[in-house]
């Protein structure tokens, strides 16, 4: 996994996006706390958009800072009003407790982000500054590896909202060298799972089904199984 400043060191040049004044922006990047700088806690999520210029649609794109988990979901335009809905569905699947705060860069597609703060009051949302992609470094390099599935134009790849679902879920299955070669569903579900019991009232619904899905794969994997017994667990 690339560092934030991965993108920084390599000499980006942006296109001139954000370079005007945004009214929308009332947060910055360095109003942004410790915890989520230090990567220290889950919850501190980076967002941005990837184009499908073939489908002329737009996958919304949500990534944990910790444990790079990605979450994905499909916005059939740019309108503010639309992406906001399509982020505000993603992180109604999450305990709210986990839903902490929001980089974003500054592109007018997030300019609606009053609405998710009204969703997800707890919900702090900070505004990179123009051309500084590294400082959502770890949503930049995410992006770049779901290209790997959705290229920008090059040929027609079948697409839905299930293959996407599956992309994502490869993703999230895929070792990585920045979480000592465990996955970001595992990390993610180790420090989420035990909250299950917590929450009597979402068993059974969208936070239940889905990591108690991930628990399942976790534990069934033979590389899991691996490291269990090599760690005496």
């Amino acid at each position: 996994c690339s560092s934030d400043l991965a993108f920084e060191e390599k000499g980006w040049r942006g296109k001139g996006k954000g370079q005007k004044s945004r009214h929308f922006v009332h947060q910055t990047i360095e109003e942004r706390s410790e915890e989520a700088n230090r990567r220290s806690e889950i919850g501190h999520w980076e967002g941005d958009l990837v184009y499908s210029s073939f489908y002329k649609l737009y996958v919304v794109t949500l990534v944990d800072r910790k444990s790079r988990f990605l979450l994905t979901g499909i916005s059939y335009s740019r309108k503010a009003q639309e992406v906001s809905d399509v982020i505000c569905r993603l992180l109604k699947k999450l305990p709210e407790k986990h839903v902490r705060s929001l980089t974003l860069d500054r592109g007018s597609e997030f300019s609606e982000h009053g609405q998710i703060t009204k969703a997800f009051p707890s919900l702090q949302i900070y505004f990179a500054h123009p051309m500084s992609p590294w400082e959502r470094g770890s949503n930049e390099q995410i992006n770049g590896l779901l290209r790997q599935y959705i290229p920008k134009n090059t040929y027609q790849v079948p697409f839905s909202a299930e293959r996407l679902a599956e992309f994502t879920e490869k993703l999230n299955h895929r070792p990585r060298k920045c979480l000592n070669w465990n996955s970001p569903s595992e990390i993610f579900s180790n420090l989420l799972l035990h909250l299950l019991d917590k929450l009597p009232s979402e068993k059974g619904g969208v936070f239940a089904g889905n990591f108690e899905a991930i628990a399942k794969q976790r534990n069934s994997s033979p590389l899991y199984a691996h490291r269990s017994q090599n760690s005496g667990s």
